[in-house]
């Protein structure tokens, strides 16, 4: 914790001080497990239990002077508590790799079979993680594997239909229109009764979707929205080269 230590000096100075008791040890080493438990999650935030606490157990913030700082309470923890792992702001149950906040939405999203952009922000407000400003983010991060099918909604690869037959479809119409237009615009897009029947509505989403998860060898997507990707794209053939 050598960087943490020296960025926050003072304060672990002053935890090192406290002579903390060790029924209050206890008392937060099984808040930190019921909420392992509660949120059936293997990784809490201090602000998490930072929350708990005040609203459980006041005496006890107020005792150690923790007052609206989840920080010290995650410093206070990583000191005198060795039952589990830390990365600030991260309590683990199990030692993680990688430990981020992009890294715990990941780790949410591949738990589930299909997702909408609400469940993540109300996972985010569960777990008290930093608010997503980028989605564009977690969607690459986690486009190989689930496809977009509206402005909401993803679903597993694994059971999202569509077969090999329907991609070519989609592959030759895009390409043609592409190289007809030399740019396609999935917001002025008309052209879905050219493609393939599918088990869902056709939409731009679901053709970006489509695109992103399987297709992106063939084609570029880029994005005119900076911090969501719902806010309309341009779809380019990469073998154009167009820029």
């Amino acid at each position: 914790y050598l960087d943490d230590y020296y960025k926050h000096r003072k304060k672990y100075k002053e935890l090192f001080d406290i002579n903390i008791k060790e029924i209050d040890l206890n008392i937060i080493i099984d808040e930190i497990k019921y909420l392992f438990s509660s949120l059936k999650s293997n990784i809490i935030t201090a602000k998490k239990l930072y929350s708990r606490l005040s609203i459980i157990n006041k005496e006890l913030i107020n005792r150690y002077d923790l007052y609206g700082n989840p920080n010290k309470l995650f410093i206070l923890c990583s000191i005198y508590i060795n039952d589990f792992y830390y990365s600030q702001p991260f309590i683990c149950l199990e030692k993680e790799a990688k430990m981020t906040n992009l890294d715990v939405i990941v780790k949410f999203i591949y738990e589930n079979s299909e997702f909408t952009i609400s469940d993540i922000n109300n996972y985010i407000n569960k777990m008290h993680l930093k608010r997503i400003r980028l989605y564009q983010e977690i969607i690459e991060e986690i486009g190989d594997d689930y496809v977009q099918i509206n402005k909401e909604k993803y679903i597993s690869k694994d059971i999202f239909n569509i077969d090999e037959e329907q991609l070519e479809q989609i592959k030759d119409e895009l390409s043609f229109y592409i190289n007809t237009k030399k740019i396609l615009n999935s917001d002025d897009y008309r052209g879905y009764m050219m493609l393939p029947n599918l088990d869902y509505e056709w939409n731009e989403f679901l053709l970006l979707g489509i695109v992103r998860t399987y297709l992106k060898q063939s084609f570029k997507i880029i994005y005119k929205g900076k911090y969501t990707i719902n806010e309309g794209y341009l779809l380019l053939d990469i073998k154009d080269k167009i820029i």
